[in-house]
């Protein structure tokens, strides 16, 4: 199982961990040969996105179809956020909205909304400011 610490690099290079107690926890569990990776920080989804997604998306199609939350998300998801052609073993892969970054959250609530309407002609209110 792989981890995500958080951190940042200050002007001399040094790497400053955001909850450097949970790190040490974690490695001294480990033995052995590991690996680090370091990139640039990715920007998750925000919480008035994913507010927005399931206050006026989700609820909009819940209201229309009668199907549940979970049965919508995964309308949603599996239209907007699977792969376009099945793997080797004729399966298809989805993605979690809770991988998205910012930018690609807000396309993805633009294409379900734009989808919402042209699919059930009603029109899902945009969000205001996120």
């Amino acid at each position: 199982m792989q981890y995500r610490f958080e951190a940042k690099i200050n002007t001399e290079g040094r790497l400053k961990l955001k909850d450097p107690l949970s790190f040490d926890h974690y490695i001294r569990k480990m033995k052995g040969d590991v690996t680090v990776t370091v990139g640039y920080a990715k920007k998750y989804r925000t919480t008035p996105q994913s507010n927005y997604y399931w206050g006026e998306i989700v609820t909009t199609m819940v209201n229309i179809t009668g199907y549940t939350k979970e049965e919508c998300h995964d309308i949603l998801k599996y239209k907007f956020l699977s792969d376009t052609e099945d793997d080797a073993y004729g399966l298809r892969r989805t993605r979690s909205t809770s991988t998205l970054s910012t930018s690609e959250m807000s396309m993805y609530n633009q294409k379900a909304r734009v989808w919402i309407n042209q699919m059930f002609d009603v029109l899902v209110e945009p969000p205001r400011g996120y």
